[in-house]
C-alpha cells in the first residue's frame, strides 16, 4: 500500500493506491499541530499501518506562511555592499507591458538587513577575511535588540566557499542560542546572489512556523 498525505490549512487529505485500487480520505487540519492531522487522516482510512509500505507527506503550512506574510521577523545579514539586493532583485519584468506592475515585497525590509566586512572571490579564497570581533562587537547587540526568530545569512559567493557563513553561525548560536540560522550555502549552494539570498530569506521566515 503507497499513502501520500497532504496537510493544508483547512484540511488534511490522504490518498491510498493499493492491491484494490485507490482509497481516500479528507479530515479537518490541526493548524496548531500539523501531524496530528496527518494522523487522523490515517486513521480515518482505516488502513492498518502494517500493510503500508510507502508513505509521503508534504504541507501547505510554509506556503500559506510565505503567501499570507504570515512568518516571523527576520534579519538578513550579507556582504558589505550588497545589502539592497533584495529590494534590487533582478532587471527582468514578469509583465513587460502591465505599467502598473511591481516587484514582489521581500520577507525582511532593509532596516532589518546589516553588513558584514568580509569578501570570498568566485575561486573560494578569502580577498578580505571576516572579523568576528567586529561582528560580535557591532552586530550582535543589534541582532540581539531587534526581536528576531531568524536569521538569513547570505554572503558573497558563500556558493564557493561557505566558511565565513559557518563563522557567523558559531558566533550567532553562542550569542543568540534561541534565534534560527539559515545559511544560504546550505539552502542554494549554486551561482546568482540575488536567487541565493531571496531562497534563503523565504527558507528563515518559514522556519520558525514549521518548527512552532
Amino acid at each position: 500500500m503507497r499513502v501520500g498525505v497532504e496537510v493544508g490549512g483547512t484540511f488534511t487529505d490522504l490518498v491510498a493506491i493499493g492491491p484494490s485500487g485507490v482509497q481516500i480520505a479528507k479530515v479537518p487540519s490541526v493548524p496548531a499541530s500539523p501531524d496530528e492531522g496527518a494522523f487522523n487522516a490515517l486513521i480515518e482510512s482505516g488502513i492498518p499501518f502494517e500493510s503500508i509500505e510507502d508513505l509521503a507527506h508534504g504541507s501547505t503550512v510554509a506556503t500559506n506562511a510565505v503567501l499570507e506574510r504570515k512568518g516571523f521577523p527576520i534579519a538578513f545579514v550579507t556582504t558589505r555592499g550588497f545589502k539592497d539586493i533584495l529590494a534590487l532583485q533582478r532587471h527582468n519584468r514578469t509583465n513587460i507591458y502591465d505599467l502598473a506592475y511591481q516587484k514582489p515585497l521581500p520577507v525582511v525590509d532593509r532596516r532589518s538587513s546589516y553588513e558584514v566586512d568580509e569578501r570570498m572571490l568566485p575561486d573560494g579564497s578569502a580577498a578580505t577575511a571576516l572579523d568576528i570581533g567586529a561582528v560580535a562587537r557591532d552586530l550582535i547587540p543589534l541582532l540581539s535588540d531587534g526581536g528576531y526568530a531568524a536569521i538569513a545569512v547570505c554572503l558573497l559567493n558563500a556558493y564557493a566557499n561557505p566558511e565565513h557563513e559557518e563563522a557567523l553561525r558559531e558566533l550567532f548560536a553562542l550569542h543568540l542560542p534561541d534565534v534560527l540560522v539559515t545559511l544560504s550555502s546550505e539552502v542554494t549552494r549554486e551561482f546568482r546572489e540575488f536567487e541565493r539570498a531571496s531562497t534563503t530569506t523565504l527558507s528563515a521566515y518559514v522556519q520558525p512556523v514549521i518548527d512552532r
